[in-house]
């Protein structure tokens, strides 16, 4: 999304590279994840959506963070769409016997949560 929160749908200009409006972003293997970068065009850049495929089991706890801090309301819920996650995601299966995480590191001025549905992660 640029500054006027309108979103874009950027286009892959090489491999692990996609622009939009001037705006360029970058995706890298590194060790221990993925590298994002991004670098706004004239337009600005307000948000960007990244969004992985994944199968969330039926019956699946989702455990997520709190935008500020946990004042004992952190709690495994069932899937929900719409909730916003901060920082990470715990997806665990309804027998319990596998969990994944995600998660991100960022710097100062970077605001990050996640969103998982049937079909897969966003964030």
């Amino acid at each position: 999304m640029t500054d006027d929160t309108r979103p874009h749908t950027a286009a892959p200009a090489t491999e692990g590279v996609w622009t939009v409006r001037g705006t360029q972003v970058t995706a890298e293997r590194a060790a221990g994840g993925l590298r994002v970068c991004a670098r706004a065009g004239a337009e600005g850049l307000s948000r960007i959506v990244l969004r992985w495929r994944h199968n969330t089991p039926e019956g699946a706890r989702i455990l997520g963070d709190a935008w500020e801090r946990g004042y004992g309301d952190l709690q495994w819920r069932t899937l929900q769409p719409n909730r916003a996650l901060p920082w990470y995601v715990l997806i665990t299966s309804a027998s319990g016997g596998t969990t994944t995480g995600w998660g991100v590191r960022t710097r100062a001025g970077a605001l990050c949560s996640w969103t998982v549905d049937e079909d897969g992660i966003t964030l």
